[in-house]
């Protein structure tokens, strides 16, 4: 998955860190989209602690996966997930 982008991370994630507290708009469309991501999991799980678990377990691999250029924790993750669901 994140091999395919160069380990690039999550955009909105990236372009979080670069801007400026008064660039609000551009921080609303982040929390927009991750709001989303949140719901999509809530929906897919109908479970309110074990969607919410399993949105950290994304956002944290993604994140990984650029730090160490590896999609070993994804992978570890969707192995964890599969155990928990």
């Amino acid at each position: 998955m994140n091999d395919e982008e160069n380990f690039r991370g999550c955009s909105f994630l990236n372009i979080l860190s670069e801007i400026s507290k008064d660039q609000e708009e551009i921080l609303t469309i982040i929390q927009n989209h991750k709001n989303d991501l949140r719901n999509f999991f809530r929906e897919q799980i109908q479970d309110e602690l074990l969607s919410t678990h399993i949105y950290l377990l994304f956002e944290s691999s993604i994140i990984e996966s650029q730090v160490f250029k590896s999609n070993e924790l994804i992978e570890k993750s969707k192995r964890i997930t599969e155990n928990l669901i």
